[in-house]
């Protein structure tokens, strides 16, 4: 009976942990996906329209476009078995435009994501004579639902972000994924952006026309059109 206790309390404390997610299921990865978030300040109004579309001729491999208003930042990204992997990036930063070579690829997700899980994304580059040094620390924080201008989403995972530059930490950004949706809110010191509207397709190769297999978008969830 002494041990019934403990038992009890062991068996409360793992089953309130909760158990890891796909990041393939919380960030999508599809040609055509689309999210645009706007900001919530209304003086200072802001688009943010993320989009991927299919690069190159590997499979699997997605150019990641993030425009806010006038200014875009591209990723290229790759599904993997590690996860989702970041091959080069064309980055906006106080030194001006910043192209990084990821060799060997950073993980931009891990395949599986659970609150306490961190990672870390580092890059190298030259603009002109200077040696720019990237860093990313990630860090899971937990779970939690979250309600934009789009709907409200459940269980969605809340990330924070360090942004590090030649070791001078320059940014906090906190980023919020929902499954099978992905991105619905995004906030940094400055500006909170949240989800309106978004379009997730998933390649399906399912039917048949006249004998031929035939590749099928389903899944179209929109609130609007891109």
């Amino acid at each position: 009976m002494r041990y019934t206790i403990p038992f009890i309390v062991l068996i409360l404390i793992f089953s309130s942990i909760p158990a890891p997610v796909l990041s393939h299921d919380y960030y999508p990865l599809a040609d055509g996906n689309y999210w645009m978030l706007k900001n919530t300040d209304p003086d200072s109004p802001k688009t943010r329209v993320i989009k991927l579309k299919r690069y190159g001729e590997e499979e699997g491999v997605y150019l990641l476009i993030r425009q806010t208003n006038d200014e875009a930042d591209r990723l290229v990204i790759r599904e993997a078995e590690s996860g989702i992997e970041l091959l080069e990036s064309h980055v906006k930063t106080f030194f001006g435009d910043v192209d990084f070579n990821y060799d060997p690829p950073q993980i931009f997700f891990p395949k599986e994501l659970f609150p306490g899980q961190t990672w870390t994304v580092s890059g190298t580059t030259k603009l002109g004579d200077l040696t720019i040094n990237s860093i990313s620390r990630a860090r899971v924080e937990g779970m939690e639902n979250v309600e934009v201008p789009a709907g409200l989403f459940k269980d969605c995972l809340r990330i924070k972000q360090d942004y590090y530059i030649n070791a001078l930490k320059i940014s906090t950004n906190y980023m919020w994924l929902a499954p099978e949706v992905g991105i619905v809110k995004e906030k940094s010191a400055s500006d909170e952006f949240q989800l309106v509207e978004y379009v997730i397709l998933n390649k399906e190769v399912a039917v048949q026309f006249g004998g031929k297999m035939a590749t099928v978008w389903a899944s179209i969830k929109s609130l609007g059109n891109p």
